[in-house]
């Protein structure tokens, strides 16, 4: 799955990995990821795992687009992963559909090909039972959105998202990347800007919220206003770099040295803001 979705999708998933095996199915004891190269070539799949207690790999593939020949892909993904090793594992191919533009007529879970048969699992992320989501550690709420089976859906859910954020024990930086991850990952089921709108919408209703003014106000009675501010910098730069990457690749060596010489975090935040309204390049983006 190539494209700025990758990186974004790999970390919320590996955020709680016995949770993820969870969201696919599997109750296990330990996960590890893997080294997912499969070729001298350069290949590699989207996400390899191993789980103990049942014991077996996991090959999982993540999909924002129609691909006819993702099953021929997963077989061979799946071939190539075995030979890696010195024994042959149990092993399980997972294909993971973002949305539904991702869905079609080839993708059946078994693909047939004369005297061959390889089957594989489907996950349709709009199609998931969302409860079972909010069961899950709050670092995969940001897929939420993606379980709705209608957008219409999604007001209701990011609702219940911050129900939920108010409820847990969680930094305040971890919840503005939450909320981050999500709005990107909102544009798989809905125009950035229709998305930007409820986001903004549901923002404001935060900061009228005992628990925003409990974020905002900690540390002040400790003294600590100074390095709270200076950790606030330093947080929206990194979550800058972060999902900006996810959209645009690398940084690189200028963009890096005009990103470094931003010390203000306001203006940081709004550069997180834009980075959602179309922008495509970091030069257009520190322009």
């Amino acid at each position: 799955m190539p494209g700025p979705y990758d990186s974004l999708f790999k970390e919320v998933l590996l955020s709680s990995p016995k949770d993820l095996a969870r969201f696919i199915g599997i109750k296990c004891e330990t996960v590890v990821e893997l080294n997912s190269d499969v070729a001298s070539s350069g290949r590699s799949v989207d996400m390899l795992i191993a789980v103990k207690k049942p014991n077996c790999l996991v090959q999982i593939e993540m999909q924002t687009t129609y691909d006819r020949h993702m099953p021929k892909r997963l077989l061979e993904y799946r071939v190539l992963c075995g030979l890696k090793r010195k024994s042959l594992p149990t092993m399980r191919s997972v294909l993971l559909l973002m949305c539904p533009k991702a869905d079609g007529a080839a993708l059946t879970g078994v693909f047939e090909q004369e005297d061959l048969r390889f089957s594989y699992e489907i996950i349709r992320l709009w199609e998931m039972d969302v409860s079972q989501l909010f069961d899950m550690s709050v670092y995969l709420m940001p897929l939420a959105p993606l379980c709705a089976a209608d957008v219409k859906a999604i007001p209701g859910l990011l609702s219940r998202m911050d129900d939920r954020l108010r409820k847990v024990n969680i930094s305040a930086a971890d919840q503005r990347e939450i909320w981050s991850k999500t709005n990107v990952l909102m544009g798989l089921r809905m125009p950035e800007k229709r998305a930007q709108k409820l986001m903004e919408a549901l923002m404001l209703d935060i900061r009228e919220s005992s628990t925003y003014r409990a974020i905002y106000n900690e540390g002040k009675s400790k003294g600590e206003l100074d390095g709270k501010l200076e950790g606030r910098i330093e947080e929206a730069r990194r979550m800058l770099i972060n999902l900006g990457t996810s959209r645009l690749g690398q940084l690189n060596e200028e963009a890096a040295s005009k990103l470094n010489a931003i010390t203000d975090s306001e203006a940081l935040e709004a550069l997180i803001v834009k980075l959602f309204n179309g922008v495509e390049s970091w030069q257009t983006l520190l322009v």
